[in-house]
């Protein structure tokens, strides 16, 4: 593990260390999707879990019981989702339409079109932004949140988008795109602040990031490394092996909230859950799948998996 001393790292409490040194325990399986699992979300409040199937399919749960509360579809795959505010969730994918909608009510709110397929979407935590990456189109499409109104277009030579993220006060975007480039842009001007590349090696890549938006973890099917970043300065602050007995390596992420704990899931069947600032493995468990992890997210107590059979397990930080 190699760190950067010049980082100001978020602390870990010993609560959440002796937390976290535990393997998550396993609540139950979810058998929805009809394929695999493209996207899992959980909301700032951790009353709810949303799932996005290469089906098409969009399931809202309790994330407590695992109990379905709201269901739509899309014509195409779907690529992520992202929640609001109000009960309300975005969706976005092979269909090149972002759906907004309220699941309290099963009211589909809007129909926003687009170039190509949706790979990314964003809303920004005070609620003024929707954005969505719009692959092989090249664009980055931005809507006023309470009006769905266009209001910034934002272009380049992107290809790709696997992430998109706002900072707390919304006037900052995140990106990293698929060949490993990330990208900031300062709202609401969409001037490109900043760049830099995260040179793993491989084709396949994966991604996640803090709610601040300041700790980034990335990883690559061809690298047993994860790498660490601080966004603000394009500087590699970690670098972590998450396996060791050789390849394929292909670890899924998930960032806790706060950027303290990085969980990994590779082709060997393992949970890992490891501390982030020293690069210590804390725990580590089986992760009840029978086919690779394609789709993982923790917020502070919970933590979900969902496989390429779409299947979804569910867990629970003790």
């Amino acid at each position: 593990m190699q760190q950067s001393p010049s980082f100001l790292w978020p602390s870990l409490s010993s609560s959440d260390s002796r937390r976290f040194s535990s393997p998550p325990q396993f609540l139950q399986s979810l058998h929805q999707h009809h394929s695999g699992v493209a996207d899992l979300v959980i909301d700032p409040s951790e009353t709810y879990l949303a799932s996005a199937g290469l089906d098409g399919a969009v399931y809202i749960r309790d994330l407590r019981s695992g109990a379905l509360i709201s269901a739509y579809h899309h014509t195409g795959a779907v690529f992520d989702l992202a929640f609001g505010d109000q009960h309300r969730i975005v969706s976005g994918g092979e269909d090149k339409v972002v759906q907004v909608g309220d699941f309290s009510t099963h009211r589909l709110l809007g129909v926003l079109p687009t170039a190509n397929h949706i790979s990314a979407l964003a809303i920004d935590p005070t609620y003024r932004y929707l954005a969505a990456g719009i692959s092989y189109d090249d664009t980055i499409q931005i809507w006023d949140w309470q009006t769905l109104r266009s209001v910034k277009t934002i272009t380049g030579d992107y290809y790709v988008f696997e992430l998109l993220a706002f900072d707390a006060t919304g006037k900052i975007l995140q990106a990293r795109l698929f060949g490993g480039e990330n990208l900031t842009w300062q709202l609401p001007s969409g001037n490109l602040i900043r760049s830099f590349a995260d040179n793993h090696a491989g084709e396949w890549s994966y991604s996640a990031i803090a709610h601040d938006t300041q700790i980034l973890a990335t990883a690559s099917e061809a690298d047993d490394h994860v790498f660490i970043w601080d966004t603000q300065r394009g500087a590699k602050i970690q670098s972590i092996q998450v396996m060791f007995e050789g390849g394929p390596y292909d670890p899924n992420i998930a960032l806790h909230p706060n950027g303290t704990i990085l969980v990994s899931a590779a082709l060997d069947g393992q949970l890992r859950i490891w501390q982030t600032d020293t690069g210590a493995l804390l725990s580590t468990c089986a992760n009840q799948h029978n086919t690779e992890v394609r789709a993982i997210v923790m917020s502070n107590t919970y933590l979900a998996t969902g496989d390429h059979d779409g299947v979804i397990n569910l867990w629970r930080f003790q």
